[in-house]
């Protein structure tokens, strides 16, 4: 009897579960934490020059021995460091003469440490009177990351002067501390220091009124290919938010991410405008007629309106009709009181907007292996739901890596690190090809430092032997060490001896070359540890003169410029290499640009850090393509590392963070584009059309018995472009079909424009 009611409970309830609707509540990327953000106060804040002489570290019995290296950019330093294990006091003791005139001023920078955590970081205040006051705050990691010192009283120590615990203005901060991980710690590392910033505290801003939340079923990271429906969900973030006959009303902003327009809030939830954002999105592929609310069809603009959202909340349907990209604002505008004569009250108007973004790429991906995109699967930072996305894009590779040091944890012993297995695997499921490096010191050889004694070579070269051998059939492609000049991996490093020589390097690619060759001759072998081809063109130089190419079957480049454009200057530096590969012995240069990219930083000098992102991609890409040495292409990286918006090397991503649902950012649905024009199509200058001279770039796509596809932009400003073949079709960077001008006059802009002949 009992399993009878089972099956009739599971017959009925089942269903309903199974076809239940499940929502998934989305966290904005938006960071309202000023902790996180030092430059939310930049219109009161003061950032400070530190390169000046000024700061220094010091050295006495309670600290720790330290060294201030000077950087060319004056907001960063960066202290070499050592703690020996003292088990009084250890600390890192850094002079900052700075100024504090203002009362109530905060203080706050932002720090890096290649330890795995500094115990905490703490400032000295000196008052008028002599009194010391010092703050404890923060624990920084690996990550650059903003720390703020707040001023709370319990947290304060002082000593001196008329100690009356009170911090008198003016003041002066006399000093940085940075205390060891632990209490017996010793090892050697450096910590970086910048954007030291005074700044006043900030109002605190209302907390959001509106929960949103996606429906389950929509395709992860709201990408949609071709067609689709986005379903979302608009409720009150708190229960009892709303009392009886009340209403909290929501604009929506849907913004093409061309347009630079922003939204206007108004001041009535009844008022309309008389230019909608939303019309210039509809022209991408929203079709307003078939947006439904609560499963009602509604007029698009009625959105704009102020859409009400009862304590129940809000289920809205958007029809992807067309490629293309588009940002979203959804505003919780006003709460509204009605009276049974239908009159309306505003009661109040707070809350913060909640953004997100979406996309849409023509379906039946084809793959472009010239792409790839690095990732760091290997350190635990990003769970592999992030790997489908790869192919997805149309780019066939990914660029990872193995450390010998987690490979060779036991002298002579070798043994692969489960994660290595998992992600390897699992590119392999999804048809993407790996690149890994083999990179980085092991402590039982040569100190932990640069491999350059006979028997370090032999070990990295007995490392290589093992890793290709244990993934024979699975990996085709290695590469052999990661920025070997700037010292990349190497930060334990104190050693005035400039081991990282181009004749090193040469030499450790030769032993770890001929030991892979002999274990699997089919391994394709990157070499030259991709460093920049301008900041280095004398240690490439001398790494090719010393008979690098003997070793390797292509040369690695890091031709990075953020946050210049790659226009002018970066084929140049390319091809120099390769003419240097061919004056020593390489008459076929192969080059792999290993690692590219464009942050988008909050404090990013362009008006769109996001659209700027998505542009020099494409304008980066082809020209390097079209030279004919450049073999391969690979983004740094799939996505953020993180979500600290001021922070570059948390936003170099095609994708958000994983805690942000690891939605598109609009470069990742260019990239799409780019890889469904490129893929089997030989990439040649177009120097009829495009004059460099003009600023004018052009580039043909070619492919036996199919049209020819032209890429145009410009370096700056547009241009009007008349072209002689009729052009079939047309679509802008993100994919969104455009109109055929008439009489073939086409208007060139910074942004690349597709079109077919």
């Amino acid at each position: 009897m009992m399993r009878i009611f089972v099956i009739l409970f599971l017959l009925f309830f089942g269903n309903a579960i199974l076809f239940a609707d499940d929502w998934i509540d989305y966290d904005p990327p938006i960071i309202d934490n000023s902790t996180l953000d030092p430059l939310r106060y930049s219109p009161q804040g003061e950032f400070f020059d530190l390169t000046d002489s000024g700061f220094r570290t010091i050295t006495h019995p309670q600290s720790t021995q330290s060294e201030l290296v000077t950087q060319p950019d004056k907001k960063k330093i960066v202290i070499q460091c050592e703690f020996l294990g003292n088990k009084e006091f250890e600390y890192v003791h850094l002079l900052t003469p700075i100024k504090v005139t203002k009362p109530n001023s905060r203080f706050g920078g932002r720090f890096k440490t290649s330890f795995n955590e500094i115990g905490t970081v703490a400032v000295r205040f000196c008052d008028p009177s002599g009194e010391i006051h010092q703050q404890s705050f923060g624990q920084p990691n690996g990550e650059m990351q903003f720390v703020p010192v707040e001023r709370k009283p319990h947290a304060w120590e002082s000593w001196g002067g008329d100690n009356d615990k009170i911090l008198q203005f003016p003041c002066k901060i006399e000093s940085i501390l940075l205390d060891r991980p632990r209490k017996d710690f010793a090892g050697k590392g450096t910590v970086e220091i910048s954007d030291l910033v005074l700044y006043q505290p900030a109002e605190p801003e209302p907390e959001s009124m509106l929960k949103l939340q996606f429906a389950a079923d929509n395709p992860r990271a709201l990408i949609f290919d071709g067609q689709g429906i986005l379903r979302f969900r608009l409720a009150p973030i708190k229960p009892d938010l709303l009392k009886e006959n009340e209403k909290l009303y929501a604009k929506f902003d849907f913004r093409s991410v061309k347009d630079g327009d922003s939204f206007e809030k108004t001041n009535d939830h009844k008022s309309t405008r008389d230019k909608f954002i939303y019309r210039s999105a509809q022209k991408l592929f929203i079709d307003s007629v078939n947006i439904k609310v609560n499963g009602q069809t509604v007029d698009g603009l009625t959105l704009h309106k102020g859409l009400a959202v009862p304590a129940e909340g809000v289920v809205v349907e958007i029809p992807v009709t067309a490629p293309g990209a588009v940002r979203c604002v959804l505003f919780p505008e006003t709460m509204i009181s009605e009276n049974s004569s239908g009159n309306s009250t505003v009661k109040n108007r707070t809350g913060l907007p909640i953004f997100f973004s979406f996309g849409s790429m023509q379906p039946n991906t084809p793959i472009d292996e010239r792409f790839g995109v690095c990732t760091h699967y290997i350190w635990n930072w990003w769970s592999i739901n992030s790997m489908p996305f790869i192919n997805r894009s149309g780019m066939g590779m990914l660029r990872d890596e193995v450390l010998w040091n987690m490979v060779e944890k036991n002298k002579d012993e070798y043994v692969f690190p489960p994660k290595a297995e998992e992600y390897i695997n699992e590119a392999i499921k999804h048809k993407i090809d790996p690149l890994i490096i083999l990179n980085y010191a092991n402590p039982f050889y040569d100190n932990y430092g640069y491999p350059v004694s006979p028997e370090a070579l032999a070990g990295y070269a007995e490392y290589a032997k093992q890793f290709v051998k244990h993934y024979k059939n699975r990996i085709k492609y290695v590469e052999i060490w990661n920025e070997w000049y700037i010292g990349v991996g190497m930060d334990h490093i104190k050693s005035k001896e400039k081991q990282n020589t181009p004749e090193n390097y040469v030499h450790l690619l030769k032993a770890a070359s001929e030991a892979i060759r002999a274990e699997n001759p089919d391994v394709y072998i990157i070499g030259g540890g991709g460093d920049h081809p301008a900041y280095h063109v004398k240690e490439i130089e001398a790494e090719l003169k010393a008979g690098a190419m003997k070793y390797c079957d292509a040369y690695s480049l890091h031709p990075y410029r953020h946050p210049k454009k790659p226009d002018k200057g970066i084929v140049n530096e390319v091809l120099h290499v390769a003419d240097l590969m061919k004056q020593n012995g390489c008459p076929k240069p192969k080059i792999w640009i290993t690692e590219i990219s464009w942050p988008t930083p909050k404090q990013h000098p362009a008006p769109d850090a996001e659209l700027f992102q998505a542009s020099m991609l494409v304008r980066s890409a082809i020209p390097l393509l079209a030279t004919g040495v450049v073999e391969r292409y690979f983004w740094y990286n799939l996505k953020n590392r993180g979500l600290d918006q001021l922070d570059e090397e948390q936003n170099f991503g095609l994708l958000r963070d994983d805690r942000l649902g690891l939605h598109a950012k609009p470069a990742y649905i260019a990239f799409a584009v780019m890889t469904r024009q490129t893929a089997g199509r030989n990439i040649i200058a177009d120097q009829q059309i495009g004059n460099e001279k003009e600023n004018l770039f052009a580039f043909r796509l070619q492919k036996p018995n199919e049209p020819d596809i032209l890429v145009l932009w410009t370096s700056e400003g547009t241009q009007k472009v008349r072209l002689t073949e009729t052009a079939i079709n047309s679509c802008n960077l993100f994919g969104t079909p455009l109109k055929i001008p008439e009489n073939n006059y086409w208007t060139i802009s910074e942004e690349p424009l597709w079109i077919s002949f």
